[in-house]
């Protein structure tokens, strides 16, 4: 009979011991699935990744990247279409300003030089009272007195005009509008604001020229 009631014992205490660890491993493991949802992110990585700033123009400190600026882009005498495009591309890129293209127009012949030759400084008079901000491209070669140019402008002046080279068609753009935001010619052959630089030219403005701009505009 002893014997029986130990056997019982033991019997009953082994199953209890069963019971405890079993609940215990239960319970681990809703604590490891409830961390495991805990760390699952609202987002996946590939759509963190995607998101844009909300607004670019607050973020940067360059004052002359600016959404809100809106330029002109059009032809001075037939430029096809695809060449603006390409042009307003690379503004909206460098500057971030809005372009619109525009018609083209027909090249006035009292601009004309020569037969295939545009004098520059007359082309800027023409239209230097135009409201907006507007570049002028033609296939004509540019020239003041007798040097030729690839674009021309005035400090803080709202005419530019430029001869459609893809070559040297970035460079052009961006330091003839630095002009027109008050830059003058820089003597860092690495600054796109400076002149005859082609085998220097690092494609942005130095430093001098950026803290200037900042200042200016």
């Amino acid at each position: 009979m002893k014997t029986l009631i130990k056997t019982a014992i033991i019997l009953y205490t082994l199953f209890f011991i069963y019971k405890c660890n079993n609940r215990s491993t239960e319970n681990y493991n809703q604590v490891i699935e409830t961390q495991k949802v805990e760390v699952l992110p609202d987002t996946t990585s590939y759509e963190v990744a995607n998101q844009e700033p909300e607004n670019q123009y607050v973020e940067t400190t360059n004052k002359y990247y600016n959404p809100n600026q809106t330029i002109v882009i059009r032809g001075l005498g037939y430029i096809d279409n695809s060449d603006l495009e390409y042009a307003a591309s690379l503004v909206k890129e460098f500057y971030g300003y809005n372009c619109i293209i525009s018609d083209n127009i027909e090249t006035p012949q009292n601009l004309y030089m020569s037969e295939g030759v545009i004098d520059a400084h007359k082309t800027i008079m023409e239209y230097m009272n135009s409201t907006t901000r507007t570049i002028y491209f033609t296939y004509e070669n540019l020239y003041v007195d007798n040097m030729e140019l690839r674009g021309y402008t005035t400090t803080y002046g709202n005419a530019v005009v430029i001869k459609y080279d893809r070559s040297f068609l970035r460079e052009t753009l961006i330091h003839e509008i630095g002009h027109t935001l008050g830059l003058h010619h820089c003597d860092d052959l690495t600054c796109i604001m400076a002149i005859n630089n082609d085998a220097y030219d690092k494609g942005d403005f130095c430093e001098k020229c950026k803290n200037m701009l900042n200042n200016l505009n």
